[in-house]
């Protein structure tokens, strides 16, 4: 247990500089097409680690340089997969500009026994994220007190990028709340259940953040549906995870990659007299295919 609207990107428009050949286009959309029956986001990862292509860029951004390219083909003869060009015949997004989109946070907190300090964390989290450089590009929707049914709500109306819960875990649970009128046990939710509810989605998270006690134990789970995941391999206090929760979503809002990130929350945990003890209790898991250090969840606006 843990203790007590801006304008479209030029980048985004069809064109000589932003196109790729007709050659090229063929071959991006044959690997694309031949892989995005499992996941059109995984899969164009993989085709961009096979072209040599630093993989930096939030899924959506990398979802829609795929749509480009596919966009492309059709310019030259070469069928688009069904997937998308259903959505080819409509929208501003598919050639004519592309809007961007800011990071969405789902944080999750639970503590049915009120003994931990999470509001605080929400508290210091979003302080540290409208003090960083992109603040604009990231909207945290908090959850206090959440079930089981918060989860899955928030994964399909938020549609986030990240998931953080901090609450009460063990090796193979976290400890969501029952909705109960008074306090008392949480719902035990089974880290397989857990990892099931991310891959169940459209749209999967592109890091899950466990920021309770022993966690570690579900990253193992959660790195089959999801990129990249963080947790701990034993028990944290309460002053320990505030700080590294903190610094961690400060520093991912700067613009640092999600390497870069864990490693400054690790060395504020380690400065801090309250939190120095637990400095190395984080682990950050990732896809072997997924290299944390070029993974940059925030950007400028590319103008």
């Amino acid at each position: 247990m843990r203790d007590s609207g801006p304008p479209s990107p030029s980048w985004a428009t069809p064109g000589p500089q932003s196109s790729p050949s007709a050659a090229d286009s063929r071959l991006w959309v044959r690997a694309v097409a031949g892989l995005a029956g499992r996941d059109p986001w995984q899969a164009f990862v993989f085709c961009g680690y096979a072209a040599g292509v630093d993989v930096h860029w939030r899924r959506t951004d990398l979802r829609r340089w795929a749509r480009l390219w596919v966009w492309r083909g059709k310019q030259n003869g070469v069928p688009a997969p069904d997937r998308w060009s259903r959505k080819a015949g409509g929208g501003p997004g598919w050639g004519a500009g592309v809007s961007f989109e800011g990071l969405r946070v789902l944080y999750l907190t639970a503590s049915s026994y009120g003994d931990l300090r999470v509001g605080e964390e929400v508290r210091r989290v979003r302080a540290g994220v409208r003090a960083a450089l992109h603040r604009d590009a990231v909207t945290i929707e908090h959850v206090p007190a959440a079930t089981l049914g918060d989860l899955l709500d928030g994964l399909t109306r938020v549609v986030p990028q990240v998931v953080s819960f901090s609450g009460h875990a063990d090796e193979g649970f976290l400890e969501f709340e029952t909705g109960a009128d008074r306090r008392g046990g949480g719902h035990l939710l089974a880290a397989e259940v857990f990892a099931q509810a991310m891959q169940a989605v459209d749209d999967p998270p592109q890091l899950v953040v466990l920021n309770a006690c022993k966690s570690q134990a579900h990253l193992q789970e959660l790195v089959r549906v999801v990129p990249l995941a963080v947790g701990m391999t034993d028990s944290i206090g309460d002053a320990a995870a505030l700080t590294f929760a903190a610094r961690f979503y400060a520093s991912l809002t700067d613009g640092q990659s999600v390497l870069a990130s864990y490693r400054l929350a690790k060395v504020q945990m380690a400065g801090s007299s309250s939190s120095a003890a637990d400095a190395d209790l984080p682990v950050l898991a990732h896809d072997p295919v997924v290299d944390p250090s070029a993974v940059r969840l925030v950007l400028p606006h590319p103008s």
